[in-house]
């Protein structure tokens, strides 16, 4: 838990430099705060091109609140040409399951062309 300067409580922090930033998440994040963090992120300066998150040992996120963040980090990611870092158990099934989605059509793809007869 994190306390603003105004008092109100937050689930979220953002640490910043020159160039990159850490979003620090706290507690049971929710989307909606998922979703307020992302808005202060936007508003980072434009210098800002890396923006790496890094949970708290407290920090606990859904599968639907991993797959907002997996989301808004790659939107964030094509608004200034920039990269993220998130910790594997941070990471979405829908990461992995696109990259295994992908995997499978490549490997049927490439069965089909080379298979003998088909």
């Amino acid at each position: 838990m994190v306390i603003s300067r105004d008092g109100a409580v937050r689930q979220f922090a953002i640490e910043g430099h020159p160039s990159s930033a850490t979003l620090y998440l706290h507690g049971a994040t929710s989307v909606a705060g998922l979703l307020e963090a992302m808005r202060e992120c936007d508003a980072l300066p434009q210098s800002v091109w890396l923006l790496r998150v890094a949970p708290s040992t407290t920090c606990r996120l859904d599968a639907g609140t991993r797959t907002v963040l997996a989301h808004a980090l790659q939107r964030w990611r094509e608004s200034r040409s920039g990269a993220t870092h998130v910790p594997p158990d941070l990471r979405g099934p829908s990461l992995s399951t696109r990259v295994a989605r992908w995997r499978l059509a490549a490997a049927t793809a490439l069965r089909d062309r080379f298979v003998v007869g088909a």
